[in-house]
């Protein structure tokens, strides 16, 4: 008997198999693109952290580090950038000590921060807002020591929480910015430190050193505070920014250098 023949199928269905196909299709690209961008997705924060690691034991130089060859450019600082700070601290309380009574001064330590904190006295008449004429020898010997350094230097103003006597100067968001940007103004003037390493502040009396409940608790809280500081992630904001060629592009915090650019060894 002969085979019957097989029937056609109408031309909708065929048109809806393909569409079906092609709908797949797309939805398998979708989620593998999907799938690429979450394994791709790593937070930045842990990549500065990661690299910073070994910025504290090894430092970051162009070309990578090789400790394990003989050409010096692959051999890293002989200390970690912290280093510096705690030798430039040493230099400063030594001219401190020098200059003022110890009771003046405080020394504060942090991971990758120094704290010289100095009571208003030491800088500043009682609500003035200009440093007396008397300690800009002994700023200037700070700024000597500071100004061949890479951290930055935070200056911050603070007062207690009592208003302040003079009413020309109006509050004490107005005293203890007006304080800190004429430390900035010297250091930068007179100092000839790099302005793009300072920056300053006004705290007024949102950050007390103590609990303002006595004469003596506020005047230790009338201060101005040099915040000297140095982390992994600015060692390697630097080292992008120094290195960065045009050939090269960065994403999600990796730097990808393109075939054929100029400089690849």
């Amino acid at each position: 008997m002969a085979r019957k023949k097989q029937e056609e199928r109408p031309s909708w269905e065929m048109g809806n198999i393909g569409l079906t196909m092609f709908t797949t299709l797309m939805i398998l690209l979708l989620a593998f693109f999907i799938v690429l961008s979450a394994n791709s997705a790593i937070d930045e924060k842990r990549e500065l952290r990661a690299i910073g690691s070994l910025i504290g034991s090894f430092g970051i130089l162009p070309k990578g580090l090789n400790p394990n060859k003989d050409d010096k450019k692959h051999f890293a600082p002989s200390s970690a950038p912290l280093e510096e700070i705690k030798s430039d601290v040493e230099q400063m309380k030594e001219v401190l000590n020098y200059e003022l009574n110890q009771e003046k001064i405080n020394i504060l330590k942090g991971q990758n921060f120094r704290v010289i904190s100095l009571n208003e006295t030491a800088l500043f008449s009682r609500n003035g807002v200009q440093i007396l004429p008397e300690m800009k020898p002994a700023l200037m010997e700070l700024a000597d020591i500071m100004r061949n350094g890479d951290y930055s230097i935070i200056i911050e103003g603070h007062t207690d929480d009592q208003p302040p006597a003079n009413e020309a100067l109006i509050n004490n968001w107005y005293v203890s910015s007006l304080r800190a940007a004429d430390i900035l103004r010297f250091f930068i003037s007179a100092g000839r430190i790099a302005p793009s390493r300072l920056s300053a502040y006004g705290y007024a009396s949102f950050r007390p050193a103590v609990v303002n409940n006595s004469p003596e608790n506020r005047a230790r809280n009338r201060r101005v505070d040099l915040i000297l500081e140095t982390t992994p992630q600015r060692a390697i904001y630097r080292y992008r920014e120094k290195y960065r060629k045009p050939e090269a592009i960065i994403f999600k915090g990796f730097i990808f250098k393109l075939l054929g650019a100029q400089g690849d060894s």
